[in-house]
């Protein structure tokens, strides 16, 4: 089960207090009292759910990209899913994920602000 009726505020606190809500923000989306492997087999799960969703597949490479650029090696579909929830893009993909698990489809500025979020992290290459 996956809570779908958070408000995702992290983002706008700076500090170690942002860091902390982000955790405790990321463990109620995952219904999780702590940080353990459970919360990697629930975001697992949720890949496995909607990896062949047309708006997955179109972030999926974007992910891709900024996840080279930092580590030399190939990684899963699985591995750059869980990147989409990591604090810097969490908070974008909560109300796409959220779509999802309500069978809904997320609307195409939530794709691209997610997407352009990605994209501004990319390392400029001289």
């Amino acid at each position: 089960m996956y809570n779908t009726n958070l408000t995702i505020n992290y983002i706008t606190i700076d500090g170690d207090d942002g860091d902390t809500n982000y955790r405790k923000q990321l463990l109620e989306f995952l219904h999780l009292d702590m940080y353990d492997d459970n919360v990697t087999i629930k975001i697992d799960k949720l890949y496995d759910l909607y990896k062949n969703e047309v708006e997955i597949t179109r972030i999926m490479p974007h992910i891709k990209e900024f996840i080279e650029q930092r580590m030399p090696f190939e990684m899963e579909g699985k591995t750059r899913f869980l990147f989409l929830f990591s604090f810097d893009f969490f908070h974008a993909m909560y109300p796409i994920i959220c779509c999802f698990i309500k069978k809904k489809s997320p609307i195409k500025q939530q794709i691209d602000t997610l997407i352009d979020i990605i994209i501004s992290k990319f390392k400029i290459k001289s």
